[in-house]
């Protein structure tokens, strides 16, 4: 998928006459866009993360034991023996991890937990999206998830070393128990690269990408350079019609600007 990621950014820039793109990951997505800016840095402006995954064994541990103690101190013992017979992991597979997400769906932030009800009817009206559309969008999250899980159990971004060529950028909700910032923060820090933030979101959890998007996109405008520039004259609904090509539910965007983003402003950045 980095090939086809990597293939999808070259067809952004002739279409868009962009020399430059912003890859913006999300969750399982952070894994593609991080390994696409380290394969081919040359082709893009900034890497930005929300829901950053640095070692995906490490997290879903994490996650696991969390959301454990969370259900003792509630005294939910039908819930207790739920993720006590699918045990800690690493999970068998794809289905394992989806009761664990079940259970800490209950325990999320309210945001979180009402985000399938919040975001359906923005769904169902999205212009130029059609039902087969949004069929099939709803169902390949899962599909794809599924089949690639051996895959991606034994991603860890430390592998890939400290030192990246592009601006990085990671978003995180602050009460994210999926890829919490306590695991993302210690990689972050020991980065090298030409930019680079960390931004916590107070409040937010998993998808704030999806349920706080003014905050986000209000820190894009901060902090990452092709976005900075242009300042106020971003508009959201600009930015998700004109600007990201979604190449999953939860994986890459890659985000483009209609200026150049070039290497005279990378470096007075």
């Amino acid at each position: 998928m980095v090939d086809d990621g990597i293939a999808l950014t070259q067809f952004l820039r002739a279409h868009l006459a962009a020399r430059k793109i912003v890859v913006l990951g999300h969750s399982w997505g952070t894994m593609l866009g991080v390994r696409m800016v380290k394969t081919e840095p040359g082709l893009f402006a900034a890497c930005i993360g929300t829901g950053q995954v640095v070692d995906k064994e490490e997290k879903e541990a994490f996650a696991y034991a969390t959301l454990m103690q969370k259900l003792k101190a509630a005294r939910d013992e039908e819930a207790i023996a739920e993720l006590a017979r699918v045990g800690p992991p690493p999970y068998k597979s794809q289905q394992d991890l989806l009761i664990e997400r079940h259970i800490s769906q209950r325990y999320d932030t309210p945001a979180e937990r009402d985000m399938e009800r919040t975001m359906a009817p923005i769904v169902l009206f999205a212009p130029d999206y059609s039902l087969c559309d949004i069929y099939y969008a709803v169902g390949y999250g899962d599909f794809a998830a599924d089949r690639m899980y051996e895959e991606i159990k034994d991603y860890d971004a430390r592998k890939l070393g400290t030192d990246f060529e592009v601006p990085m950028f990671v978003i995180n909700g602050a009460q994210d128990t999926i890829t919490p910032s306590e695991l993302a923060r210690p990689w972050f820090d020991t980065l090298r690269a030409p930019k680079k933030a960390f931004v916590s979101l107070a409040g937010g959890g998993h998808s704030a990408l999806l349920t706080m998007s003014d905050e986000l996109l209000e820190q894009l405008l901060i902090h990452v350079p092709p976005f900075r520039s242009r300042g106020s004259s971003w508009r959201l609904p600009d930015l998700l019609r004109h600007k990201i090509v979604a190449t999953g539910r939860s994986a890459s965007w890659c985000v483009n600007r209609s200026e150049r983003f070039d290497d005279d402003e990378r470096r007075a950045a």
